[in-house]
């Protein structure tokens, strides 16, 4: 619609529209989501390429093979060691994923395109980030009924539990 909209004006601006596909990462209400699979990835990819046609459009997104290493980093484990212990662990993952086979004790990679129950133990569980893995499933389903949070003020708040209202 702004593409159009300038055209009749005469004037036509570019709308640079960037954008990455999600990646769970640790110590988040997202932490235990999915990452979408290549194809569906390069699927989206080439449906915003197309809006280029329009004129006044460029689109650009991270590469989906890097994504997919950042969705098996995010969501790794000790089993991962044999990977990131190669001569070039990015191409190891990437063959990984894309062979679908589990490498030394039994890492799946396609455990990142898998959703996981809210509470799931994760690697990083015995990690203290001053907050519960409560907060953050009520983020999740916050975020899941479109409420937003408020940023956190560091004077009163009390909501992550990790106590800024003590800390003068």
């Amino acid at each position: 619609a702004m593409v159009e909209g300038s055209r009749k004006r005469g004037k036509i601006g570019k709308l640079i529209i960037s954008t990455n596909p999600f990646i769970p990462k640790a110590a988040t209400p997202f932490q235990w989501c999915r990452v979408a699979s290549p194809s569906y990835l390069r699927k989206v990819y080439r449906r915003m390429k197309k809006m280029e046609a329009l004129g006044g459009i460029s689109c650009s997104f991270m590469p989906v093979k890097e994504a997919m290493i950042q969705a098996v980093l995010s969501r790794g484990d000790r089993r991962l060691f044999s990977l990131l212990a190669s001569d070039d662990p990015a191409r190891r993952i990437w063959q990984t994923i894309k062979s679908k086979n589990r490498v030394a004790e039994q890492f799946d990679p396609g455990i990142i395109f898998k959703p996981m129950e809210v509470g799931t133990p994760l690697p990083w569980r015995y990690i203290d980030h001053g907050f519960s893995e409560g907060f953050l499933a009520k983020e999740r389903k916050r975020a899941g009924q479109e409420k937003i949070t408020e940023p956190c003020n560091f004077i009163n708040c009390k909501r992550c539990e990790i106590g800024c209202h003590r800390k003068s």
